[in-house]
């Protein structure tokens, strides 16, 4: 490695956005073919059915997200939260209520004996 090249300090972050981005300037003027670095015939990768499991695990992960942030995002949970919030508010009402006819039902009781 060349000394060009900075290392992080031991108290910076190692993938800070400006380190990186000097890290990426440097392999561009360096000169580098990172295609090199890929085997020429990539049909010959050995891909196990493992592989393929977690590759499609993560792509159903990533749908998964994509389908839980468009529905952050248009604000649909904000409003079943509200909705169950009002209703929560309706059956308390109503508990106290009932119990309030039934004390009153016992009271009536208690006094007819």
């Amino acid at each position: 490695m060349s000394e060009a090249m900075s290392h992080p300090k031991p108290h910076q972050n190692p993938l800070e956005v400006s380190a990186t981005l000097q890290d990426l300037a440097l392999l561009r003027s360096s000169d580098i073919d990172l295609a090199s670095l890929i085997p020429k015939d990539v049909s010959k990768l050995e891909v196990n059915e493992t592989h393929q499991q977690a590759l499609q695990q993560s792509k159903l992960f990533v749908e998964e997200i994509r389908k839980a942030i468009r529905i952050g995002a248009s604000g649909a949970v904000d409003r079943l939260k509200e909705r169950i919030d009002d209703l929560n508010g309706e059956v308390e009402r109503a508990a106290v209520n009932v119990e309030r006819i039934q004390d009153e039902l016992l009271e009536s009781e208690d006094t007819n004996e």
